[in-house]
């Protein structure tokens, strides 16, 4: 079996022991979750909250079909977890091509 394979069978498993809804361009996708880790840093005008949360999606269904078409999450755009909106400060794919991975910061900054 190849590590691609492999790869893709633990993070749906990972998802699957843990989901995190989220929506996407009016698409709602399931992911794994980091956690939220909100820091709260000094700003003019006093300390300003900013929400950060790390996702992890598959890019590839159990059968090998890609899981987003042409609007694969970028840099910029925004995401909603549980009703909070997010802008997506950095994304990153795994060396094999199977996993996306989103850190999400408020979208005011």
């Amino acid at each position: 079996m190849a590590l691609a394979d492999t790869v893709r069978r633990d993070i749906l498993a990972l998802i699957r022991e843990d989901p995190v809804p989220f929506q996407f361009e009016g698409v709602e996708y399931v992911g794994a979750s980091s956690g939220i880790a909100a820091r709260k840093p000094l700003e003019i005008g006093g300390f300003e909250e900013q929400p950060e949360l790390t996702i992890v999606i598959n890019l590839r269904t159990r059968e090998g079909d890609a899981v987003f078409g042409q609007d694969m999450p970028q840099e910029g755009k925004r995401v909603t977890v549980r009703e909070v909106v997010y802008r997506i400060d950095r994304t990153e794919i795994d060396s094999v091509q199977e996993s996306l991975q989103m850190d999400l910061r408020s979208p005011h900054k």
